[in-house]
């Protein structure tokens, strides 16, 4: 987490990592999806039906719990002054980098998640 705060440039993939193992799956997620695919047609690797497939399979994993379980057991050694730093980390990155996250991940992460460790005022 050091890396990602002092430079970022190098140690972006660290971030890249957090964010990818350890955000909480949202479901909005998959309206993301089907947007995304509808919005780049012309790039597309698969047929309709092979894309239709992956929609469905992407649904189930979201609506039949299983990244959120993956999320828990993740999560679930870090002790409360590690999701602390975490959270620290991710709220870092938004304020000072987040151009670089167009999707609103770091937000999203605290958001969905992370929020709970903010330090207290």
């Amino acid at each position: 987490m050091f890396y990602c705060v002092t430079d970022f440039y190098r140690g972006d993939i660290i971030l890249d990592e957090v964010l990818e193992t350890l955000t909480y799956p949202n479901k909005l997620d998959i309206e993301l999806i089907r947007k995304l695919a509808k919005s780049h047609p012309d790039i597309q690797p698969f047929s309709n039906d092979k894309l239709d497939q992956i929609r469905r399979m992407v649904i189930e994993i979201y609506t039949d719990g299983s990244l959120e379980r993956i999320f828990f057991v993740c999560v679930s050694g870090f002790n409360t002054e590690q999701c602390k730093v975490i959270c620290r980390s991710l709220e870092f990155s938004e304020d000072n980098y987040d151009r670089e996250f167009p999707h609103k991940e770091l937000l999203s992460a605290i958001k969905n998640y992370w929020y709970m460790f903010r330090k207290s005022t």
